[in-house]
């Protein structure tokens, strides 16, 4: 002291210190700092500042990120089929799916596939053309068994195939025949043919008879009848194969046999016979079951006085029939 006494200064220092304070922050869509209640929307960087102990100021620093949530919408109108990587999945029909994800940065992401899927039309048709014919479609010439294809798009603007599947076939073979029914005085018509359907026709048809009973046909001409016989393989007019025949009128044979006198006596064996003959070309006389003249109407006979009877016969053959008229003669004995 001024004195010269001893004296001493004592120093109790309390030191306190100014502290910042980072704050590194990475948030989604949207940050709500508690330091100062502040809503953040963008990337940032801000400044609180507050008295620390002893009246320091002191600060809190904010570094902020901001990421946002990505939601992307895939909308697509396809034909067909559509791969899609982020399910490693093949669609063949329309659908709706959405897949949730997350960003990078670890933010909500979604992916919705809005797909429309339109088919691929492929429509097949079939025709049959008898061999040689052809026909033309969609500007293609179709003359052989094959498979044609036309290429187009439908109404949703697709692609669109259309098959034509063409077989040609050999025409039927036929050939008609004919067979006269003597009993019933008619042609039976028929017809050999590979074809499933027949028809028959005739000209002139006024005189024709005829009377079709499928397959078959009868018929009775009255003049010369042409008979036409189509075949085909459809019961319409496909791929027809025709055979003709020309026919005639054919009327049984028939005859009459007359004779004089009526009866023979012992004075009297001399037998004169007419035949009169219808419809006949060929005609022959059996007198007592022997083939006695051919091709003439009037005979002579002479008797056999021991017997009792002559049997008279005419076999007339016409164009396809024939028959036979019998006749007996008495003879008469005195006893």
């Amino acid at each position: 002291t001024s004195l010269g006494c001893d004296s001493v200064y004592a120093l109790q220092l309390v030191l306190y210190h100014s502290y910042e304070t980072q704050e590194m922050i990475h948030a989604c869509d949207s940050f709500v700092w508690e330091q100062n209640y502040r809503c953040y929307f963008h990337d940032a960087s801000d400044t609180v500042r507050y008295v620390g102990m002893g009246g320091c100021d002191s600060v809190f620093v904010l570094l902020l990120t901001i990421d946002t949530s990505r939601h992307y919408l895939l909308d697509t109108t396809l034909c067909g089929s559509f791969y899609w990587p982020v399910t490693d999945s093949l669609y063949h029909q329309s659908t709706g799916e959405q897949i949730s994800m997350s960003t990078a940065t670890g933010c909500d992401s979604t992916i919705t596939l809005q797909l429309t899927l339109h088919p691929i039309d492929t429509t097949i048709l079939t025709d049959t053309l008898c061999k040689g014919s052809s026909l033309v479609w969609h500007d293609l010439l179709c003359d052989h068994t094959d498979n044609y294809r036309y290429d187009t798009l439908n109404r949703n603007g697709c692609d669109s195939i259309i098959l034509l599947q063409l077989t040609l076939v050999e025409p039927p073979s036929v050939v008609a025949h004919a067979a006269f029914d003597c009993a019933q005085q008619w042609y039976h018509l028929t017809a050999t043919t590979t074809a499933p359907y027949v028809v028959w026709y005739a000209q002139p048809a006024d005189s024709a008879g005829l009377l079709p009973s499928s397959p078959d046909a009868f018929a009775r001409p009255l003049t010369d009848v042409e008979y036409m016989v189509r075949a085909d393989l459809r019961d319409t007019l496909f791929c027809p194969a025709y055979d003709t025949l020309v026919l005639q009128p054919a009327l049984h044979p028939s005859a009459l046999i007359s004779n004089r006198p009526e009866m023979l006596t012992e004075i009297n064996l001399t037998l004169y016979a007419t035949a009169l003959c219808r419809n006949a070309h060929q005609m022959h006389w059996l007198v007592n079951d022997r083939w006695y003249a051919e091709n003439c109407a009037n005979i002579t006979y002479h008797a056999d006085p021991m017997a009792d009877s002559v049997w008279l016969a005419v076999v007339i053959e016409g164009s396809f029939c024939a028959d036979t008229v019998t006749h007996v003669v008495p003879i008469h004995h005195e006893v």
